[in-house]
């Protein structure tokens, strides 16, 4: 009866320690939040990262894990109502009934104390199964990766506008055994010693702009070039280079002491033709008055849309937290005060770098022979040409000779944009043999381009260009004003 009672006291033993093997199989490691850095707030549509490392020794790719935030204790949430939430994870299991086993609570309540019942916290999931990486809850993705018996993952969570605002947040982990359709109970927490908070609260958008599309853009005396092509409706055409300003004013009405008293936190913000500009904070009475002189590489060549609406482009204005959070009228969407605009911007000078930028190329190269580009009947035209193929749209080409006539201006003598001397990604041959005509009261510079041949007046040629060696410069000036370097 003895032997008896021992072989039993040993196949229950047997049999506890199968269940206990089957939990251990599967058990997290670690979990350590891997950004952002301790004590960094979080703004609406951030990311935070959480890497957990799990011990399996199964090759069962059902096995999975849950990742959850929380703060204080492990069963209290980061709660998260967006539309996308999934409630219901592994082996179909609502994501709050996963945690109360990982954490053996009774309920799980969020930050506020709301008990939550369905999937309405900060929490993902996913099995090892899913190569492709497709996970259940909150986040961007959730990355696997095996190395031995450990399995890592990386969750990328993303900051919800429904979480509020939260601080000392913290982050959990517990293994899912995929054979035994079983949640661990061995729940691990990530370090009391790096903690995040997050905003999910936005600024309230200032009270109006006060600018509108007539009074926006405030351009410098000497540029006044207005061109046809953008010029089908009202007050279009204007085109913003280098030295010219943009004017925007402003009210912040109810706005104005929390964006301007000495210790606050907000900024404000300005979008410019897709480029974010800080605005600052200078105001008379509750309205601010921006000012923005454009300068070299604010902007690209050209830029702004031909669209509807009498407009190029839309300018924005945003209150600003420290979180990141742009203003709006709600949480769920960024907002700000706007006015529409109609002029271009071109925060970049014309480099004319023979076969060096792209799209530009001047033939010949250095130390060739050319010719006067003569176009001629009868017999063959000239060889060794003057050729330009521009990258970029000109008002005025410029080619500079070091001795003789001295300086040829190729102007455009239209409003249009496409004729074929200085329009972009032409081959242009610059024909100066009429240069220096006595029988001409003009000199004329011949140009022929993929629109055909034009014929362009020079103010400046001072005689005919003569044999022998020309050290040869081009300068050009784009449709917004700004002059490259020769």
């Amino acid at each position: 009866m003895q032997y008896r009672k021992c072989i039993a006291l040993f196949a229950a033993a047997l049999v506890g320690f199968g269940v206990i093997a089957a939990d251990a199989q599967s058990t997290v490691q670690s979990v350590t939040i891997s950004s952002p850095d301790s004590g960094a707030v979080k703004g609406i549509d951030s990311t935070f990262a959480v890497v957990a490392v799990v011990e399996d020794f199964t090759t069962e790719t059902s096995d999975g894990i849950v990742f959850y935030l929380f703060v204080g204790n492990d069963s209290t949430v980061v709660a998260d109502t967006d539309g996308n939430d999934s409630d219901t994870a592994l082996n179909a299991t609502e994501l709050d009934n996963l945690v109360r086993t990982a954490t053996a609570a009774s309920v799980v309540k969020n930050t506020a104390g709301g008990t939550v019942t369905d999937g309405s916290f900060v929490a993902a999931a996913i099995t090892r199964a899913d190569s492709a990486h497709n996970h259940a809850g909150d986040g961007d993705s959730i990355g696997v990766s095996k190395s031995g018996s450990n399995i890592t993952y990386t969750w990328y969570g993303k900051v919800s506008s429904t979480s509020g605002t939260v601080s000392g947040i913290r982050a959990a982990a517990a293994s899912w055994d995929g054979t035994g359709s079983a949640m661990s109970a061995d729940t691990k927490l990530s370090a009391t010693t790096l903690t995040f908070g997050i905003d999910g609260d936005r600024p309230t958008d200032p009270a109006s702009m006060v600018s509108d599309s007539s009074t926006v853009a405030g351009e410098r005396s000497t540029q006044t070039n207005t061109y046809s092509v953008f010029t089908a409706r009202t007050a279009r055409g204007q085109i913003l280079g280098i030295g010219d300003t943009i004017k925007v004013d402003v009210k912040l009405g109810g706005q104005a002491s929390a964006v301007l008293t000495s210790s606050s936190t907000l900024t404000v913000e300005a979008d410019i033709f897709g480029k974010t500009m800080s605005v600052p904070k200078t105001a008379s009475n509750d309205t601010i008055n921006f000012s923005k002189v454009i300068a070299a590489g604010d902007f690209a060549d050209l830029v702004g849309a031909d669209v509807a609406n009498n407009r190029t482009d839309t300018i924005t204005v945003y209150i600003v937290d420290a979180a990141g959070n742009r203003s709006s009228t709600s949480d769920a969407f960024v907002m700000g005060v706007s006015t529409p605009v109609r002029f271009f911007v071109d925060g970049k000078a014309p480099v004319l770098d023979g076969q060096v930028v792209a799209g530009d190329t001047i033939l010949p190269v250095s130390n060739d022979t050319i010719t006067d580009g003569q176009i001629n009947s009868g017999f063959s035209n000239d060889l060794n040409v003057m050729t330009v193929k521009l990258a970029e749209r000109l008002q005025t080409l410029r080619v500079i000779f070091s001795s003789g006539p001295g300086t040829l201006d190729i102007a455009n003598q239209d409003s249009t944009l496409t004729h074929g001397a200085l329009d972009a990604g032409d081959n242009n041959l610059i024909n100066f043999s009429n240069v220096g005509n006595a029988d001409s009261n003009s000199y004329s510079i011949r140009v022929t381009g993929g629109a055909g041949t034009a014929v362009y007046d020079s103010s400046k040629v001072g005689g005919t260009i003569t044999t022998g060696a020309q050290t040869v410069s081009f300068t050009g000036t784009d449709l917004a004003g700004n002059t490259g370097a020769t």
